[in-house]
């Protein structure tokens, strides 16, 4: 993930969480901050990077759960 230079350059802290799904092929069908860093630009970031990863590999079959995807700045 692409830490916003704003965050790296004035030493931001901020823990958030990305909620996304994918459907039977591995395809991206929605991704949304589940829970915010409190640092808008860092929410991006995090959604931009799950965008740019898809498509995944196709998940086990029979898998229903949404795919949280944890992001940390330090």
């Amino acid at each position: 993930m692409h830490v916003p230079e704003r965050v790296t350059t004035n030493r931001l802290k901020g823990n958030g969480v990305v909620l996304f799904r994918v459907d039977i092929k591995g395809n991206l069908t929605g991704v949304s901050v589940y829970k915010s860093s409190g640092l808008p630009d860092l929410d991006a970031a995090a959604v931009a990077s799950v965008r740019r990863a898809a498509p995944f590999p196709p998940p086990p079959r029979g898998l229903i759960a949404p795919i949280n995807f944890n992001y940390t700045s330090n």
